[in-house]
């Protein structure tokens, strides 16, 4: 959920919606529902390691074993949890590839799940306690890239050939793609098991420490030099401290689940890219280097077309996708929890209805939007069965009464931590 927020920044003007995107060379393409696109990311780097010649069965041979030993590592990490997905072992799933040499089944349904796969244990982890993760995750490995991978000192640089950094770059930022966009604890760890077994399939896998006693060192005490270390100590260990921090109850989290929120952000990506597809040009116009603003125009469809009321329609949609691709509000607050969800959702539902009002002719009906966004207030009833309540005191929200929903009968009314 960090992918889009971290690289762009937003500004909202009067009438237009504009987002600005920095990028590094790549050209701007259409926007897809991120659990499939950093999918087809992945599918695509291991077939072009392939290709090149760059990736083989090294991970079965001598020193390359550290496929293995990371599984290893991420399953002492989350004891006692033991994990598995349908009777698969971390190893397993690690292991596991189609003899395409790119496709990961069992690794994309764990990823592509609304559930946490491989512990019913994660299942009560709200979204703020899964970004605290991914944040922390992210650090170590944006500091080892600094300290080791363009570092022209380090004993990376020294041990291996340009070819094999390039590698090891790529792959480094696969990871840090899947585990921005991962929607459950579960996507979180397959990613770190598999994106190991990547590295020992590229002969990067070297120089894991021979000490087998505990599955990783201390931070503080082991000095990370190489991409093996990452993934086999300090990675694995980052995800049992947070693992220690959540409780061990299986029921629900009161403010809602991760893999919950994640659900409706896929979802309402998708209809918003979808209504906006068939009725806006995205225009795109670079304003500097590394700068591009995007812009939704409405499409001319002739003089008897309703142009201005389109237009603002098109506004509400994307100024919803952007708070959502971002999951963050027009005032830079996180959308960690439902409530906020909500928030947004109902404001933009507002808004259209305010657009009919004040633009629409007797001929015009409600609209395409209206019913793209009562489907998804509906549909967050099925997502979120049992009720949430987020918040305290007089700020505190019933998720089902908020988004004008039948109350469940068996509720659970809490309070987020």
């Amino acid at each position: 959920m960090f992918e889009w927020f971290q690289r762009g920044q937003i500004r909202y003007h009067n009438e237009d919606v504009i987002a600005e995107v920095t990028f590094r060379g790549e050209s701007l393409r259409p926007a897809h529902p991120v659990t499939e696109k950093v999918l087809q990311d992945q599918q695509n780097l291991e077939s072009t390691l392939a290709r090149e010649g760059l990736k083989s069965d090294a991970r079965n041979k001598g020193k390359g074993k550290n496929t293995v030993s990371v599984a290893e590592a991420l399953d002492n990490a989350c004891f006692p949890r033991t994990l598995k997905y349908d009777e698969h072992t971390l190893q397993d799933i690690a292991l596991n590839i189609h003899k395409d040499s790119a496709t990961r089944p069992l690794f994309e349904a764990i990823y592509r799940a609304n559930s946490e796969c491989l512990s019913p244990q994660f299942n009560h982890t709200s979204t703020l306690q899964l970004n605290l993760l991914k944040q922390e995750l992210l650090e170590a490995i944006e500091q080892f890239e600094r300290d080791q991978l363009y570092n022209d000192k380090s004993k990376l640089q020294n041990k291996f050939n340009s070819t094999q950094l390039e590698v090891c770059k790529r792959v480094l930022e696969q990871t840090r793609s899947l585990i921005r966009c991962a929607n459950s604890i579960s996507g979180v760890i397959a990613t770190l098991a598999i994106e190991a077994d990547l590295l020992a399939q590229t002969g990067l896998a070297d120089s894991v420490h021979k000490d087998k006693s505990f599955p990783f060192h201390s931070r503080k005490s082991s000095k990370i030099d190489y991409p093996a270390n990452l993934f086999r100590e300090q990675l694995p260990q980052i995800v049992s401290e947070h693992a220690r921090k959540i409780s061990n109850t299986p029921r629900l989290n009161t403010v809602g689940s991760a893999f919950q929120l994640g659900q409706a952000r896929e979802a309402l990506i998708a209809r918003l890219e979808t209504y906006l597809g068939h009725r806006a040009r995205l225009v795109s116009e670079t304003t500097g280097m590394y700068t591009v603003t995007r812009k939704y125009q409405a499409i001319d469809r002739g003089m008897f077309y309703n142009k201005e009321l389109q237009q603002a329609r098109i506004n509400v949609a994307a100024r919803l996708l952007i708070q959502i691709r971002h999951m963050q509000l027009d005032d830079g607050t996180p959308i960690d929890n439902p409530q906020l969800f909500a928030n947004a959702l109902n404001e933009a539902i507002g808004a259209n209805i305010d657009c009919h009002n004040d633009l629409a002719r007797a001929i015009d009906g409600p609209g395409e939007l209206y019913k793209t966004l009562d489907a998804m207030r509906l549909e967050m009833g099925d997502i979120y069965p049992q009720n949430v309540r987020c918040g305290r005191g007089k700020d505190s929200a019933n998720l089902h009464e908020q988004l004008d929903l039948p109350t469940p009968k068996a509720s659970i009314l809490g309070h987020a931590h």
